[in-house]
């Protein structure tokens, strides 16, 4: 059985960036949950290494929608599903904290023949800041030293549980989104270079 840290790593790897943040709860609620059509689509991310050989990464991103309570009512999620060298599919919720827009990952469903099959026993949400123009999207890693010194310092009080590069939060969600609302303007929060998707029909 792989340990709690072997998943979170495989959960990162799965959305995209090695270096989001997980955690144990969720960063969105109900109130702030909204919804962007134009997400929907096929997404690509070319990256060009140092023997110039193309390697593409991309996903496919459809809203669907789900009952919210007993009243019937229903909410719009998005449904992702990641093609790399393994395939994952996320229930992703797009949310409002602050001045900017995040979202969040979450395991939906893989094949069990699959590595990543074993995240499903582990309620492990992971997330970023995302901006969308058009049919560019980008995704903003948070800078994991950053965070560390911080904790480090005491700055950020929070519960967590950390092993070298994997930082998994375990505070409550009205934590996490004042954590976000304080430091959004910092300008060390994130890596430098978002990684930039383009949404090809």
């Amino acid at each position: 059985m792989k340990t709690l840290i072997q998943i979170l790593a495989l959960l990162l790897m799965a959305v995209l960036m090695s270096s989001c943040i997980a955690s144990l709860n969720p960063i969105y609620d109900e109130e702030n949950l909204i919804h962007d059509p134009g997400l929907n689509g096929n997404w690509y991310n070319e990256n060009d290494n140092k023997k110039l050989v193309t390697k593409t990464i991309s996903f496919k991103i459809e809203t669907i929608e789900r009952k919210k309570d007993m009243k019937q009512e229903r909410k719009k999620i998005y449904l992702w599903t990641a093609y790399d060298k393994d395939t994952a599919t996320f229930a992703v919720h797009l949310t409002k904290i602050g001045a900017h827009k995040y979202l969040d990952f979450f395991p939906e469903s893989h094949d069990f023949d699959n590595d990543l099959a074993e995240i499903c026993y582990y309620p492990v949400h992971a997330f970023c800041r995302t901006k969308r123009v058009g049919d560019t999207l980008s995704l903003y890693a948070f800078d994991f030293n950053y965070i560390k010194s911080l904790i480090g310092t005491r700055e950020l009080r929070m519960k967590y549980k950390m092993h070298d590069s994997h930082l998994l939060l375990m505070a409550p969600t009205d934590i996490l989104q004042k954590f976000l609302e304080k430091y959004e303007d910092d300008p060390f929060l994130f890596e430098e270079k978002p990684e930039i998707y383009i949404r090809k029909e």
